[in-house]
């Protein structure tokens, strides 16, 4: 018979029954539900384990086991997330966070609100919080805005967005400008190539001859290269700060938080928060945070299908 036989769960306070998924604090040893525990985000006794506080020690006292009692688990198993099972993502031990603070925040706060990636967000925001100014983020330069939406940086998304749709309209105006025959050319060529002749039929190697022939080829030329070039400066700059900006963003999700749960909120203001169940105010800012945080794939999505209706409808005036 374990020693964990006649135990109850710490949040529910209901017994374990045979089959239940349970783990265990990898501090104390106190078991969960694993879903309880996704909902608490910690160990019901974390307040014991400054003290040495150990549930097999205490439960050995109390309740002497017999000859073949189960020795408890390793320190080792790891535990479930801290937010609710649907939203769950990779978090680090708690050992390897405990008591630790970025700023202001936890880290468990922090890794709740990325959620994904956060051991290369947490590494960042040390830094950072260090006193470094910028970083580099590779998927901010390859993917520029739509990063943004995508982290959820929706003001940052919607300027970097407004001033890549800017100069490429800027472009577009000094190419009808300053070299109207090459981008009369150049327009005929698309045409040919969306008609979908294809590259390879005399049509459009005609019409890229009589592009690359046009008198004013080379300011065209310019154009687009200059284009580029703010274009590319750009990117280089979302690189640079997309981790800046995220670390205030996620700043902000945990002050917001803090603020609904001193003001009283419940867990009516969390979208799809579990119907009837009482949680405390450490689960309920868990689960805004996992709500708040994280990721959205639909973000970037509507933002690109919004900036190819500005193209259209431009290019319709």
């Amino acid at each position: 018979m374990s020693l964990y036989d006649n135990a109850v769960c710490p949040v529910c306070h209901n017994p374990f029954e045979e089959g239940d998924d349970v783990v265990f604090c990898p501090e104390c040893g106190t078991p969960h539900h694993r879903e309880c525990y996704s909902l608490a985000g910690h160990c019901a006794n974390e307040g014991l384990h400054k003290s040495g506080y150990s549930f097999y020690e205490d439960n050995k006292k109390n309740n002497p086991a017999p000859e073949t009692e189960t020795a408890p688990p390793e320190k080792e198993q790891p535990l479930p997330a801290a937010f609710p099972p649907f939203l769950q993502a990779e978090i680090p031990k708690s050992e390897d966070f405990k008591n630790e603070k970025i700023g202001e925040h936890s880290v468990g706060d922090i890794s709740a609100a990325v959620r994904t990636n956060f051991i290369r967000f947490v590494s960042v925001f040390k830094r950072l919080e260090e006193g470094r100014k910028t970083s580099w983020n590779w998927c901010a330069f390859f993917f520029g805005a739509f990063y943004f939406f995508f982290r959820k940086m929706y003001k940052q998304g919607i300027s970097f967005l407004s001033a890549a749709i800017a100069v490429i309209i800027g472009s577009n105006y000094a190419m009808l400008q300053f070299a109207p025959k090459a981008s009369e050319a150049m327009a005929k060529a698309s045409e040919i190539y969306a008609a979908g002749n294809g590259a390879q039929t005399s049509d459009f190697i005609d019409a890229v001859n009589a592009l690359n022939s046009t008198s004013d080829i080379k300011t065209a030329l310019t154009i687009s290269y200059i284009t580029m070039a703010i274009i590319l400066l750009i990117h280089v700059i979302e690189a640079l700060f997309a981790d800046r900006f995220y670390k205030a963003r996620i700043n902000e999700i945990i002050n917001k938080a803090s603020e609904l749960i001193a003001e009283g909120a419940s867990a009516g203001m969390l979208p799809l928060s579990p119907s009837g169940e009482s949680l405390n105010d450490a689960q309920l800012k868990q689960m805004y945070l996992a709500r708040q945080g994280g990721t959205s794939i639909f973000a970037p999505i509507i933002a690109f299908f919004v900036m190819q209706m500005i193209f259209r409808l431009i290019a319709m005036i």
